[in-house]
């Protein structure tokens, strides 16, 4: 009975060519896919280019699939264990009405499969307005689009135990909205903290 229901379920609700590319992937596979980068002065973790990769992060940031976020914390989790200082993570944050719209962060979402020693704020950096998506843009456009578009919170923060501070967006593309994220909070650390700018993917 189980199996028929299930079938019917999968005529009824076809599932997503992206969906079904992740569905049966093994550990092997996913640990193979980890192939730490550098881009300009960012850190990527994994190649955007390939089709298993690719699927995730649409899956994880558009259907809310929670196979796809653990894939993606899979990656960073290997990642953060090779940090020695004492370090806290930042999520590139939404707008609130994209976040409305999305219902979650999806670069929150992955942060939240690793480790539970993970160190995370999502206060410290916010976005105060609503922006194009900036894969519809050119790179000059881009840059204006997010101009002056985050803000820092220090006060709201004890930075004083941190050594690094890590930003984290799903996928690298020219940069810019880590560099601007970057820019924006640089000016409020103490100079002891290094700054980082890392992306799942590029």
């Amino acid at each position: 009975m189980f199996s028929l229901l299930t079938l019917l379920n999968k005529l009824i609700f076809t599932e997503r060519d992206t969906e079904l590319l992740i569905s049966n992937l093994d550990t092997s596979q996913v640990d193979s896919l980890y192939s730490p980068g550098n881009f300009n002065s960012f850190i990527y973790l994994t190649s955007y280019q390939d089709p298993i990769v690719k699927a995730a992060i649409k899956e994880n940031k558009f259907h809310n699939n929670h196979l796809a976020t653990g894939l993606l914390g899979n990656w960073l989790n290997l990642w953060t264990k090779h940090q020695i200082v004492n370090t806290l993570y930042i999520p590139i944050p939404l707008s609130n009405k994209r976040k409305r719209e999305r219902g979650y962060n999806q670069v929150e979402r992955i942060m939240q499969t690793v480790s539970p020693s993970l160190k995370i704020n999502t206060n410290l950096l916010r976005r105060n307005k609503h922006t194009k998506p900036q894969v519809e843009l050119s790179q000059a456009e881009r840059l204006n689009n997010l101009k002056n578009v985050f803000s820092c919170h220090t006060t709201e923060s004890n930075l004083d135990d941190y050594q690094q501070i890590v930003l984290v967006d799903d996928v690298v593309t020219t940069g810019a909205t880590l560099a601007e994220a970057r820019t924006t909070i640089i000016p409020h650390l103490p100079p002891h903290i290094k700054v980082t700018c890392l992306a799942i993917a590029h």
